[in-house]
């Protein structure tokens, strides 16, 4: 028997949005961390990048056209390319914030446009303790330019993104497996998984 007809039952077929999905690439260009930035006004904030804002203390109001976020500990704020707001913080205020680009760029409006992101969201009580303790040491790994630093960034985005979209766990591990080591590896993960409906 062939080693072909051997796997074909574990044949990995990506469904229309996967195939959509699997055309992008998360290209992080800034991270960065503010500690104690309290009783702080910033005015008209603007970014070329999608921008996460990663609150881990303190609270922080911000204000984008007619909606206004009240950010506490464990929020989460998703603000897309060329959103102006303001931002406040209070006491005790300490975040991190990904600014990030979907590539190929040129498609990266009509992506947005596609799934809704086109005004700023916010999430709160996403963050666990777990996830600040991630975000810390990453930030350090990162700032010494340790080896793996930008492969633990990007693998750190991808489950905070599918946490914020509500991605299932299982659904996230496959394509955090098929994004940083190829759909080869696909077949294995469903199978220890005990979900091959993920592969149907």
């Amino acid at each position: 028997m062939k080693l072909t007809e051997r796997f074909n039952p574990f044949r990995a077929d990506a469904d229309p949005l996967s195939a959509y999905l699997a055309d992008f690439r998360i290209e992080v260009d800034y991270f960065t961390h503010w500690p104690q930035q309290d009783f702080k006004t910033l005015q008209n904030l603007v970014s070329t990048r999608i921008k996460l804002v990663l609150q881990t203390q303190g609270r922080a109001d911000l204000t984008a056209q007619n909606e206004h976020f009240l950010l506490a500990p464990g929020s989460v704020m998703f603000i897309p390319p060329y959103s102006v707001y303001s931002a406040s913080t209070f006491d005790h205020v300490d975040s991190y914030e990904i600014f990030f680009n979907l590539h190929p760029y040129a498609r990266e409006h009509g992506f947005l446009q596609q799934f809704g992101f086109t005004r700023i969201l916010h999430f709160p009580q996403i963050l666990t303790p777990a996830d600040t303790a991630a975000l810390m040491s990453c930030y350090e790994d990162v700032r010494a330019c340790r080896p793996g630093c930008y492969a633990q960034l990007g693998a750190l985005l991808h489950l905070l993104l599918c946490r914020i979209f509500r991605i299932g766990a299982d659904c996230a591990i496959v394509t955090m497996t098929a994004g940083l080591y190829g759909p080869a590896f696909i077949p294995a993960v469903t199978k220890q998984l005990r979900c091959d409906a993920l592969t149907a």
